[in-house]
């Protein structure tokens, strides 16, 4: 009598094979390895990123001012810095042939690679990260890098670009763009979904009347007095007035670090309370609660 166990058995071999090697090809996927180096015509997105071939490339190391940004001259007119920026950008690619040479650090959470990119060919190739810079578009990473921080400054004491007027950190208007919106904003550059932004803009209209009263320190965000601070190791904690680090603790705007008006609003933004020695804090309702 002929077996009926041919079929079955075939079948049962394929779904195991597949089984064996499935969770190999998701990881291969997801690991998705970054070349060392890409090169060849560029096409520029704005005033830190790149398209290079089929691959999308972040400037290491800068923050170039968002596309729909908007920032002040010296005479106080607001224009589009975000466009400028980008066009100062596309310009120089443009000078030195189309072509761009990247390379390549790593692949970020979007699946762009990040790198540092030379303009046109040798001995006449230049860092376009430097070069952005160097003209006031861009403002140099310092929490990633010190690689651009000097010549930011130099740009600064010149007045170039940005530098000539007033202008807000580009991390800051993302950040604040996403807060207004409900949404991620700040596109492929923000940090956040919408949910969360959606929690931290409930809890803002939550802050306390004693916050809002205070003196705001200098450099705060709408007179919200709690710190948030990133750590060498990139934690990002929050600081109540009265805790013992928050007086020492020093924000850059241009780094990411930040305000809150409220410990709801920076814990739905995805900070943690420094450990530092628990104290009494006033609550939404303006009532003492011990911070713990």
């Amino acid at each position: 009598m002929p077996s009926s166990r041919g079929p079955a058995t075939a079948t049962l071999a394929l779904l195991c094979a597949f089984l064996a090697t499935g969770s190999g090809l998701v990881a291969d996927a997801r690991a998705q390895a970054a070349p060392a180096v890409v090169s060849g015509s560029a096409r520029v997105v704005d005033g830190d990123t790149l398209v290079v071939g089929r691959e999308r490339v972040r400037l290491y190391g800068v923050d170039a001012p968002e596309s729909k940004q908007l920032c002040t001259d010296a005479r106080g007119k607001e224009y589009a810095c975000g466009v400028v920026a980008k066009d100062a950008l596309a310009k120089r690619v443009s000078a030195g042939g189309g072509k761009v040479s990247c390379r390549v650090r790593e692949r970020d959470q979007y699946g762009r690679l990040v790198g540092t990119c030379n303009l046109g060919a040798a001995p006449s190739e230049e860092d376009a990260g430097e070069w952005m810079v160097s003209r006031g578009q861009a403002v140099a990473y310092k929490k990633i890098t010190p690689l651009y921080v000097k010549t930011e400054e130099q740009a600064r004491r010149s007045r170039q670009g940005i530098w000539d007027g007033e202008f807000e950190p580009p991390a800051k208007w993302r950040y604040e763009r996403r807060m207004e919106e409900g949404s991620d904003a700040g596109g492929e550059s923000g940090s956040s979904g919408g949910k969360t932004a959606k929690a931290a803009v409930a809890a803002t209209t939550t802050a306390t009347a004693a916050t809002k009263a205070a003196a705001p320190p200098r450099g705060s965000s709408k007179g919200c007095l709690i710190k948030g601070n990133v750590s060498k190791s990139g934690e990002k904690i929050y600081h109540v007035p009265g805790d013992p680090t928050y007086e020492a603790t020093k924000i850059d705007l241009s780094q990411g670090e930040m305000y809150f008006c409220s410990e709801e609003e920076a814990a739905a933004a995805g900070w943690r309370p420094s450990m530092r020695n628990p104290l009494p804090v006033a609550s939404a309702s303006g009532a003492q609660r011990t911070r713990r």
